[in-house]
């Protein structure tokens, strides 16, 4: 869902305030909710997502960490 919305805003089908919230949910489970993602899992998932999208998710969740 985080991908599709990623994508539909870029297209400029979903509008800024959506995409924020959309943004801001999907950064909260996955850097601090249950669904939190390690490091490693997520790099070893970029064969499954676009490029672009994956490496924004990876500044999001891991910018402490100085990014990917």
């Amino acid at each position: 869902m985080w991908a599709l919305g990623f994508n539909r805003h870029r297209r400029g089908l979903l509008a800024t305030d959506q995409w924020e919230a959309w943004d801001g949910y999907f950064q909260e489970i996955f850097s601090f909710g249950a669904e939190r993602m390690p490091r490693a899992q997520w790099e070893s998932l970029a064969f499954g997502y676009d490029g672009d999208f994956w490496d924004y998710v990876g500044r999001a969740l891991y910018a402490l960490e100085g990014g990917p």
